[in-house]
């Protein structure tokens, strides 16, 4: 069983696949310990996105999966249908357009294994196009916190100490698999479908203040683009509908 399973969404993009490549494949923790998951959801740029897939396949066949789908299913649809296929001890999720620091999993799994940690966040750092690197104002600070009862799942979620978004954790595969969970599809606002129910799932749960993933604002992006659009607003509450009912029949 490989270490961690890392799922990375594409959408016509040759232009940030490269760096963000170079990264996963730089990991100290080590090739042979990681399996990356590439889907390519329907990219309309003539097979560029795929052929490139493909050359990262080939260079290493036995650490990459590369999943081609014929209609574009969002970055939810596309990572669900990775999950499907994920087979590490735990999970991680990168989007093409971003990139990570090398020594993000060698970090987030000892931490997780230190703790038998159900869930791992760390911190973030942000990209501008034409700043470069900008530092995340918002620091963690360590902390690790055993769920025992009620109340103390109860004073985590009040006080927000995690985040809804997937990329900014490392997720233990048993508990996916228990929960059942998944990422709404074929909308804006797919990760909270995913994150908040495995928030009641997790009974260790570990935050590091290491700032370890690069997540890029671009003018390019689909927050960026679509969050502008009327009928995302209506996304955001239909998403929070279906957490509501995950949550009630769970």
């Amino acid at each position: 069983m490989k270490k961690v399973s890392v799922i990375i969404p594409c959408y016509n993009a040759t232009k940030w696949l490269p760096k963000c490549f170079l990264t996963l494949v730089s990991q100290t923790i080590g090739m042979s310990e990681l399996e990356l998951i590439f889907v390519d959801d329907a990219s309309t740029d003539d097979g560029a996105t795929y052929a490139m897939l493909q050359e990262f396949e080939r260079a290493y066949p036995e650490q990459i999966l590369v999943i081609y789908l014929e209609k574009n299913m969002r970055q939810g649809g596309a990572r669900n249908i990775a999950l499907q296929y994920a087979s590490g001890e735990y999970i991680a999720f990168v989007d093409s357009d971003d990139w990570i620091e090398e020594v993000l999993y060698e970090k987030a799994y000892l931490k997780a294994k230190e703790k038998d940690a159900d869930i791992v966040q760390f911190n973030y750092n942000y990209y501008f196009d034409n700043v470069g690197i900008v530092c995340n104002k918002n620091e963690m600070k360590d902390e690790y916190i055993e769920i025992k009862c009620a109340d103390d799942r109860k004073n985590m979620l009040i006080m927000e100490k995690f985040t809804y978004g997937c990329w900014n954790k490392l997720y233990k595969r048993s508990m996916v698999i228990n929960a059942n969970t998944a990422f709404a599809e074929n909308v804006i606002y797919e990760e909270p479908l995913f994150v908040y129910p495995l928030l009641f799932y997790a009974n260790k749960l570990v935050k590091m203040s290491d700032k370890l993933y690069i997540y890029r604002q671009n003018n390019y992006g689909t927050m960026r683009n679509d969050m502008k659009a009327v009928e995302t607003l209506f996304q955001h509450a239909q998403v929070q509908l279906m957490v509501w009912e995950f949550m009630k029949n769970t």
